[in-house]
């Protein structure tokens, strides 16, 4: 075993987590975690690998991983460079496409001058349609007499109706006054030495947002055991979940002190305090506020 790995395998233990535990946390498989350890690095998929593996147990046991690299650096192998061709060929992917693009380009003024051509002729044709269809014979003189006399008794029908139909307004109907809206309530209380649980009330919905100000493991379920997250956070990064659906959501924390939890915006209050306890489990039951009917 190397020193590096021995360094590694004693934080561990001190945690009081399992390669299992380790293995759900960072993702990665088992029979990696036993090689760092060991300090058997050819199991390994490849050079690239091998730093980034030791980065990630590190941080999931609470050590500082370049410190690490600094102290242990002659167990600790070079990285390599990968995908290289691969990363080329999509360059050269990319510089081909603006050939087929300049090529519509030198077509469009030819397809403007087509269809300036078009809209010119149909102008033209619509314009000597016009003046041809203008041109109307001259009614007779009685017909145009019939036709005032029967505008002048629709007129006076017209006027007859209006004072028939001309009723009074309705008066406004007065203006609904909303009940306020409920306000959020959230109560906490210490359910064992690590485990404490929170009551989300008078709120409609249920979101959920951790941040982290340093390393730190989360795992975020539901009452029937889906998993909305799981996986390390690092400083300045942050996981939002909507879990307006559920009556329980269970969250799993490595590292409380680089922990901060918000509920519909509002800051959690630990009711176990983090320096003393730095794994906890926290249970967030939610009743959900009617939404007043109007």
């Amino acid at each position: 075993m190397s020193e590096l790995g021995n360094r590694l395998k004693q934080a561990r233990e001190e945690k009081q987590l399992t390669l299992d535990d380790l293995q759900t946390m960072t993702k990665i498989q088992k029979r990696y975690l036993i090689g760092i350890e060991e300090g058997n690095y050819k199991i390994m998929p490849g050079q690239f690998y091998v730093r980034a593996f030791i980065k990630q147990y590190a941080e999931a046991v609470g050590l500082d991983p370049d410190q690490l690299f600094e102290d242990y650096k002659k167990d600790v192998p070079d990285s390599g460079q990968d995908e290289l061709p691969g990363q080329l060929s999509r360059v050269q992917t990319q510089r081909e496409l603006p050939e087929s693009a300049s090529k519509a380009i030198d077509l469009l003024p030819k397809l403007l001058i087509i269809l300036l051509i078009v809209a010119a002729a149909v102008v033209i044709w619509m314009v000597n349609q016009n003046s041809s269809g203008s041109e109307e014979p001259a009614k007779p003189k009685s017909e145009s007499i019939s036709s005032e006399v029967k505008m002048d008794e629709s007129l006076k029908n017209k006027d007859t109706d209006e004072k028939a139909e001309e009723k009074p307004a309705p008066e406004p109907e007065p203006a609904k006054v909303e009940p306020p809206a409920p306000k959020q309530a959230i109560s906490g209380k210490e359910t064992g030495s690590a485990s404490s649980s929170y009551a989300v009330t008078g709120a409609e919905k249920l979101e959920i947002e951790i941040s982290a100000k340093g390393s730190t493991w989360i795992g975020v379920k539901n009452s029937k055991g889906k998993s909305f997250f799981s996986g390390v956070l690092n400083s300045g990064k942050s996981q939002k979940i909507d879990a307006s659906n559920e009556n329980e959501v269970k969250i799993r924390i490595g590292n409380m002190p680089n922990t901060d939890i918000k509920v519909n915006g509002e800051p959690l209050k630990y009711v176990i305090d983090p320096s003393k306890k730095m794994t906890q489990s926290i249970t967030i039951t939610y009743t959900k506020a009617e939404k007043s009917s109007s």
